[in-house]
């Protein structure tokens, strides 16, 4: 039945805990929006969902390991809320080209977002009741295209008066030249 419907570009698997692996979708090769809910799928063979622009694992207990997931040249969207999201899975996507959503909310193995500051082309980066590291969290401040940055319910592990002063101080800094223009 499946291969007659090769034309679906949207898969809804929310809430089916009965689906155990989601390699039969991997044949729909024009799938463009994927969203795993809550289901027990392992997701490695999503790789081979080639125009695959938007992918949604809510609710899953664990990525197993979401380097492989860099394959998807295409994916535009990533959204891993309430999965248990460690630093190698942030370090992994670091390297996607094109992504311009991150959502990691509720991702409590996630403490080091240094390596987010390479995903140049992001926009909105949320990552609500997430435990981070303050300081990668001031290096996401130079990312350029970064619009929406989510934090709320978020533990951040350092002094955020003295993060919120560091940053005022260094965004005065860029000033500088103004004050003291060189010879």
């Amino acid at each position: 039945m499946l291969k007659k419907r090769l034309h679906f570009r949207v898969v809804n698997l929310g809430g089916c805990h009965e689906i155990a692996e989601v390699l039969v979708f991997a044949a729909l090769k024009k799938v463009r929006e994927l969203f795993v809910h809550e289901a027990a799928a392992g997701i490695t063979a999503l790789t081979i969902c080639e125009r695959l622009e938007r992918l949604s694992l809510g609710c899953r207990v664990h990525v197993s390991d979401g380097n492989h997931l860099r394959i998807l040249a295409n994916l535009v969207k990533l959204h891993l809320w309430s999965t248990k999201v460690r630093n190698a899975e942030i370090v992994g996507f670091a390297f996607f080209c094109v992504l311009v959503e991150l959502i990691v909310d509720d991702g409590v193995r996630v403490t080091d977002v240094f390596p987010l500051d390479f995903l140049q082309p992001i926009s909105w980066l949320s990552l609500i009741e997430t435990e981070v590291d303050a300081r990668g969290v001031k290096v996401l401040l130079y990312c350029q295209r970064l619009e929406i940055l989510a934090l709320g319910g978020t533990c951040v592990f350092y002094s955020l008066k003295r993060w919120r002063h560091d940053a005022i101080g260094q965004y005065l800094e860029s000033f500088a030249w103004l004050l003291y223009p060189r010879a």
